[in-house]
Order: structure tokens, then sequence, then C-alpha cells
């Protein structure tokens, strides 16, 4: 999103469920440009205290405050929020001066008073581009690298990191502290400050994979439209032009290089949610979609980022993005993929999509966002449901689950089998998922071997996992959305027609 998120002072939710949790992610990732990634607890903190003054300056017991909103309300909470920073910087260090000139420089009493305020717009893509290579730190686990980025530049919450994640809320709070405090640690500030006196860390990864991935016979995934003749070739440093690709001064190109496959993941996953949200009240963020594909697509236009997995990604977003407009009806309910109406599909979206798929699949690099690409390609180009090319969508299927083994990629794998082979071949290849509880106790799950069992004409066990799956579905959109797949007396057992 190009401009700033509407804001109605007589609305407090949408206020905090827009605005605030729209500009909060951009508001830490500028502080933290300018006090460092050290400070990024206080940095959030500085950031709540500011959106619950402004919450309580711009509202009155939900109606209007009688002065209104400030001309500038992105600007406001800057100002109140660097100043709470300044405040417990101050008091922390209230013996040293570790931040110097900077320091002096956000000091009201010194400011220029006909300067203009900064506002989060004025460095937004720098800053953000620049948080996202500070969460993703090759010395973090890849899980607290995620639950850090996630929190602080999207604005998640702890239930839906963990919905997410497929983990508990205890573990999203104990990755978000060791990340911060690993941020804290003196030797990495040491280690910012002169990259040239650390040595290269190997990436603390495992396989992380999102809970909303599957495709659940036709239940898709995520994008949006993006111009990209608006975009600058190179992302300017506000206080040094010529430092290595305009990203941030303190990170080396080997370092930028380590960390861009996690960054390549936490855009994914930004997505995802977009998609296909984990939210009880809202199944689609366009919001979301929207930040995950401009921050790749500068990524993209960035030698740091000119690969062919950021390609391929960028390529996964198009197609997906082609089909929003025909994911939901008049009435903003979601619609399976052979309800949808695909005139409504964004053909030249499409278009860009497979251009960018083409130009990924230069050189012999092969990654999952050139396997989910390809399994996207065949869904925007099928004629109709009945004409979708499942051959070529259970090799993609296949492809990437030799590139990245998840238990997500093997039920999106049982799904398309299923509708290639019959439901007797899906249920064969789910029975790999017995050791696998971060799935097999999830919704998608339970939904996918309701329907494989009913049309393998096991009534009950169907009856079984449609009540589990109805359950555990996270909001009222996607539980409507199993309603209507798991719907028995509409469909005879034994029908593979799946139409």
């Amino acid at each position: 999103m190009r401009g700033q998120p509407r804001v109605n002072p007589a609305q407090p939710s949408g206020l905090v469920e827009n605005f605030f949790r729209h500009e909060s992610g951009r508001l830490v990732a500028l502080l933290t440009r300018r006090f460092g990634p050290r400070h990024l607890q206080a940095i959030e903190d500085a950031v709540q205290s500011a959106l619950l003054r402004a919450l309580d300056a711009w509202t009155r017991d939900g109606l209007p405050a009688s002065n209104g909103l400030p001309a500038s309300p992105d600007a406001w909470l800057t100002r109140v929020a660097t100043n709470a920073l300044l405040g417990e910087l101050r008091r922390e260090r209230r013996h040293q001066d570790a931040l110097g000139e900077r320091l002096d420089e956000y000091t009201t009493g010194e400011r220029d008073a006909t300067a203009p305020e900064p506002t989060l717009q004025d460095g937004m893509s720098d800053d953000l581009l620049y948080m996202l290579f500070v969460c993703c730190d090759a010395r973090i686990p890849i899980e607290s690298q995620l639950v850090l980025a996630l929190k602080t530049l999207c604005g998640f919450d702890t239930r839906e990191i963990a919905q997410r994640l497929l983990t508990t809320e205890a573990n999203v709070y104990k990755r978000h502290a060791r990340a911060l405090e690993r941020l804290r640690e003196g030797d990495n500030a040491s280690r910012l400050r002169h990259p040239e006196q650390a040595a290269p860390s190997k990436p603390q990864t495992e396989p992380v994979e999102s809970a909303n991935s599957c495709e659940l016979n036709g239940a898709d995934k995520a994008s949006f439209e993006i111009d990209s003749t608006t975009l600058p070739r190179r992302i300017k440093n506000s206080d040094t032009a010529d430092e290595p690709y305009g990203i941030n001064t303190d990170l080396t190109e080997a370092e930028l290089r380590e960390r861009l496959p996690a960054v390549h993941l936490v855009l994914y996953l930004i997505l995802t949610e977009g998609y296909l949200s984990a939210q009880p009240d809202t199944a689609i963020r366009a919001e979301l979609c929207n930040e995950a594909i401009r921050l790749a697509t500068h990524l993209a236009e960035h030698p740091i980022g000119q690969t062919p997995e950021t390609y391929a990604l960028l390529a996964l977003m198009h197609l997906q993005t082609a089909r929003l407009p025909g994911r939901t009806n008049d009435a903003g309910d979601l619609l399976l993929l052979e309800e949808q109406d695909r005139t409504k599909w964004n053909r030249a979206q499409i278009a860009i999509g497979l251009q960018l798929l083409d130009q990924s699949s230069t050189g012999d690099t092969f990654s999952r966002y050139h396997a989910e690409a390809g399994v996207a390609a065949e869904h925007a180009i099928a004629a109709s449901y009945r004409e979708t090319r499942w051959d070529r969508i259970v090799d993609s299927y296949t492809l990437l689950t030799h590139q990245a083994p998840s238990p997500i990629h093997t039920l999106n794998h049982a799904v398309a089998l299923a509708e290639l082979q019959g439901p007797a071949a899906g249920l064969a290849l789910l029975a790999e998922l017995n050791d696998a509880p971060r799935v097999t106790d999830s919704y998608l799950y339970a939904a996918v071997l309701a329907d494989l069992h009913h049309r393998a004409g096991d009534l009950k066990q169907a009856a079984t996992f449609r009540a589990t799956a109805l359950a555990k579905a996270p909001s009222e959109a996607i539980r409507a959305l199993l309603h209507r797949r798991l719907k028995w007396l509409e469909r005879p057992a034994n029908d593979d027609s799946n139409a």
C-alpha cells in the first residue's frame, strides 16, 4: 500500500485493526534504523506507549475526541514514540554517551523548529528492508527470526504467530524473548558497527512451514498487483549514499546474501497470512499481501535480491493475486477453487506471473518457490476446474517434497494425488504423516481426511474427521468454507468428480 490507511476516530476497533496495526511495524522499523537493533525492546515499548496515547487522545469512550485527529497522524505517532524512547534511553544511559550525536539530533529542544516532522512514509522502504535483514540475523534460530519479523514488522499477535508456525503460544513468547536478547547483546552491537571483526556465523535452521498453505481441494494461497514503474532502482540510505546496495551500512554483502533465504521465508509467511488469515474475524488481509509484494519487489530490483528464488517468489505472488477477485462472493464469503468465477481472474496479472516464472528458470537453481509457483501457474491457466492438469501439479508437489520436505507439503501432495488417482492414493500418502503432530492436530489435516474418507466410502471415519475439522477451524469464514466442502448430502460417496 502506498498511502496511509484511512483513519476513523469514531471507530476505535477499526483504528486499532487498520491504522495502528498497519503503522506499528513501520514505526518500529524507523526507530530501529535510527537508534539500532540493540534497543528493539525499548523501541517496541515506546511504540506501544505512543499507540495507547493516540487511542486515548483521538477517541473518548468510543466517540470522536473533541479536538479530532492531528493533521498528520503518522508524524504525531513518530514524535510521541521518539520522545518516549529518548526518555527511556536517557534513564538507562544517563552516564554514558552511547547515542552521541543521534540523541542530540532528535532532542526536541535542539531541533530546527522549521524542519518538517519526520513521517513513517519518508524512509519506509529503506527502514522495512533494514528491519527484515536485522530480524534475519543468521545467529538467531530461524524460528525466532520468523517470530521477531512477524511480530515487529507485521503486528501479528502471539496467537496468530502460533497458528501460522504450528507451535504453541508459550514457544512464541520464548522465541521472541530469545531474539530480543540476542539483538541486545553487546557483542552483537559491536559486530554491527565493525562487521570485519566478526567471524561468519552459520544459520541455525529447522524446517518451517505455514499452517494455512494447504490448498484443501481448491482453497488456495496469495498476492497483489504492483506497479514496478513507480519503484526506485536503488534504496537510498538517508545517512550515507555509498554503502553496499543502500540497505544497511552495517551489514556486509556476504551477510546480506546469507540472510536472503530467511527474508524470502518471512515474505512468504506474510503473504500467506494475508491470503488466508488465521484471524477469527478476517479471512483475507489485503494489506499484508500488499506489504509482502511491495517489499519483495524492492528486493528484486536490487542486486542483492536478483536471484531465481526471488523471481519465483514474485511469480507465485502474482499468480495467486490474479485469483483474488474471484476468491469471495458478493457477501464476502470464501469460495472453493471450483466455485470461483474464472472470468473475474486478472489475466494480465497471470501473464506477469508466468513471465516472472520464466525469468526464474535461468540457471540450475530450483527452490520451493519454483515448485509452488508451478502449481499456481497450472491453476491459473486451467480453463475450468475439470480441465486442471493434475498430473503436472502432482509432479510439482513431488519436486517440492524433495526440495523442502514438510508435513504441509505432503498434505498438499496428497490432495493433488487424490484428484489424479482417486482418494485411496491420497489416503496412502497421508499415512506418512502419523508422526507429524503439528499437522495432524490441525483443521487442514482433519478436513482433507474427512473429504477423502467420504469419497472412498468410509462415512464413519469421514464424519469423525469432519467434526474435528469444524471444531478446529480458526475463523467463521474458514468454518463456512468447510461446511460447503464437507456437505455430504449434496455429493454421494464414491463420486470422484469433485466438481
